[in-house]
């Protein structure tokens, strides 16, 4: 059997930086931001997460083809960093015109790792999309 792993507050993020030029149902755009903007949104939420929140660990779970540098710059900042983009079936459903089916795919596969991992967490209060993490910490 696995031993647990304990951690106060256990911060999951998902992400989708380099967005796939495939419309949402209800909008021909998935996004208004560009594939650098999106990165530069991330780095911020991670940062202003280990500044606002004590003791924070971190998951990304990604679904895209990152650069060298992007990819280093979230394995080494985070405590945990999954990236769907090698597996066909959850990137099917990530990539679909549903984004909250998309959404769900990532949650899923996070809450599944978390399980089979044996990680413990006093609060999971936190499940950010990154470029809404400045209106939860300063409300």
């Amino acid at each position: 059997m696995l031993s647990s792993i304990l951690f106060d507050n256990f911060i999951l993020i998902t992400s989708i930086i380099n967005t796939p030029d495939i419309p949402l149902s209800y909008s021909n755009i998935r996004s208004y931001y560009t594939n650098e903007e999106r990165f530069q949104q991330t780095v911020n939420t991670i940062k202003t997460i280990k500044d606002k929140i004590p003791n924070a660990k971190i998951m990304i779970v990604e679904c895209s083809n990152l650069e060298q540098d992007k990819l280093l710059y979230l394995t080494q900042n985070c405590d945990y960093f999954l990236n769907l983009i090698d597996q066909p079936d959850k990137v099917s459903n990530i990539y679909s015109n549903s984004k909250s089916l998309g959404e769900g795919t990532m949650t899923i596969y996070a809450l599944e790792y978390i399980l089979k991992n044996n990680i413990i967490f006093k609060l999971l209060n936190y499940k950010i999309k990154q470029r809404l993490l400045s209106i939860f910490i300063f409300i």
